[in-house]
Formats: C-alpha cells, structure tokens, sequence
C-alpha cells in the first residue's frame, strides 16, 4: 500500500454510481487525484456491475454542483461472503478540473 502512484485522502461524500446494469447508492471513502473508494449495497435483483466497465459517478461534492465522472470499475470485494455490501475501487477517466480543484484543496487543507 505505501507504493501507491497516488495520495489517498479520507473522506466522506456520497455519491450515485450508475452502470447499464444498475444504479447504486455509494458512500465514497477515499479519493485521490484519478481513483476513488466507495462503498456500496447491492440488491440481490441487480446484477453486479463487471470489473473493467465504463461507469459513471456522481459525486456530491461540498459548497458545489455535483460531479458527473465517467469513470471505471477496477475492483470490488464484499465484505463478507453473503454480504451485500461491497467495496470498488473506481479509476476516474480523465478527471474533470472541478474535480481536481476539490482534490488539491483538500489536500493542501491536511498538509496546513
């Protein structure tokens, strides 16, 4: 984990992820400047969104309109076997300048 191409922050927004599959609540965990961790519940209906496929996330971000990040699945796990919560990791496909901004922000807000 400490060879990471780049800084993970903690935090807490919340988020839509939409596949053509399904759309999924998200509790975002952690970003950095081209990847985000979110959390999200599945519905034993809704297939699960494949590894690799082209997403979309909307993400709240503070004091802000909300993002729309096309983006991509890179991995998930669950949290437990029968659980219906699972984790993704969610590259961001050419991240958009608000998006950006809100990283280095925040960034340099930890670092004060």
């Amino acid at each position: 984990m400490a060879n990471r191409l780049h800084t993970r922050i903690p935090i807490s927004l919340t988020g839509e992820i939409v596949s053509p599959e399904a759309r999924y609540e998200a509790l975002i965990e952690n970003i950095s400047e081209y990847g985000i961790r979110a959390r999200i519940a599945l519905n034993k209906r809704e297939r699960k969104c494949r590894l690799g496929s082209n997403i979309s996330l909307i993400l709240q971000i503070p004091y802000s309109e909300a993002l729309n990040l096309n983006c991509k699945k890179r991995w998930s796990c669950r949290i437990n076997p029968g659980s219906l919560v699972e984790n993704v990791g969610i590259e961001v496909i050419k991240p958009p300048r608000q998006y950006r901004e809100f990283y280095w922000s925040v960034m340099i807000l930890l670092n004060a």
